[in-house]
């Protein structure tokens, strides 16, 4: 019989769970797990070990100043902390520790204040910018333009569609976060952007990923590390054109339905256009009998472009 690992403190409990959770098939949980170890242990000095008694309230808050510091915004400081307080949940109801959980004097909710939209200026402006002399930002620019003529898809719904999305003039795929169908008309706009990063090799609509079929674990890596320097570049990027509004995909998805709103789109067809109904199968199946009411809107918005 194999001998489970022994573990002296939480760095090496942690990193065991990573392992367990990727032997079990959970490799994005995994991953976040591995994410978040990382981040600790470079606070940490490159420490190999943190004993349980040390992983207190104290440390805690030491970290998120460290984050805060390095200019992380809250919700990123969050979510490393939400996922070191599954990890520590798990060793609690191991009975590895017996002490309080030591979250309490750390943020570990989500900051919705700092979502914004911006405006179809913003937006021609950020479409119609030259930047042959920035390949990188041009790509970031791309995916950014791409999200909001699709309905404020989000970055990893994007790098995931395959050529095989592309069926009788739309884009039709699940999205990663909730498993709902969802089916976007092709605009001249989005159409643009497809052909520009076409690569008859590649079973990819954009290059994201490098082969053809790869390992998930790979995969996630590569679409953790692609996606970290679009947002580089989209910051970059705001710079460049003087925007004051940070941009990101999801602030193209927010200006999606900002500008519905605004020009009179019904909430319920937004809804269903930025996949916010999670319903059954059937209200499902009901609501594809919508979608050249949803495409009607889509084309009057992405049209604001041209």
């Amino acid at each position: 019989m194999r001998k489970k690992k022994k573990t002296k403190g939480f760095l090496s409990f942690a990193e065991l769970l990573a392992e367990e959770t990727a032997a079990f098939g959970n490799l994005r949980k995994s991953l976040r797990f591995r994410t978040a170890i990382r981040s600790l242990r470079r606070y940490l000095a490159g420490r190999d070990e943190l004993e349980w008694g040390e992983f207190n309230g104290a440390m805690l808050a030491g970290y998120e100043t460290y984050m805060r510091r390095a200019g992380l915004c809250p919700n990123t400081t969050s979510f490393y902390m939400r996922t070191l307080r599954s990890i520590f949940n798990v060793a609690a109801s191991r009975g590895l520790t017996r002490t309080v959980s030591p979250f309490a004097r750390v943020y570990t909710g989500i900051d919705r204040t700092r979502k914004r939209a911006i405006d179809i200026d913003a937006l021609h402006l950020i479409h119609r910018t030259p930047l042959d002399d920035a390949p990188a930002l041009a790509f970031a620019r791309d995916m950014f333009i791409f999200s909001f003529c699709t309905r404020g898809m989000p970055f990893i719904d994007i790098a995931y569609l395959r050529k095989t999305n592309l069926r009788e003039g739309k884009i039709v795929y699940l999205r990663h976060k909730t498993g709902q169908p969802l089916s976007v008309a092709i605009e001249p706009v989005v159409k643009n952007i497809i052909d520009k990063y076409s690569d008859p090799d590649r079973p990819w609509l954009f290059p994201v990923f490098t082969g053809g079929e790869e390992g998930e674990e790979r995969m996630l890596v590569r679409y953790n590390s692609v996606y970290h320097r679009v947002r580089r570049n989209l910051e970059r990027l705001r710079i460049r054109l003087g925007l004051e509004t940070k941009i990101s995909t999801y602030v193209a998805r927010h200006s999606w339905a900002s500008i519905a709103k605004k020009i009179d789109i019904p909430i319920g067809v937004i809804s269903e256009a930025l996949g916010h109904d999670s319903e059954s199968t059937t209200r499902i199946y009901l609501a594809t009998l919508d979608t050249a009411r949803i495409d009607r809107a889509n084309h009057l918005i992405t049209g604001l472009l041209l």
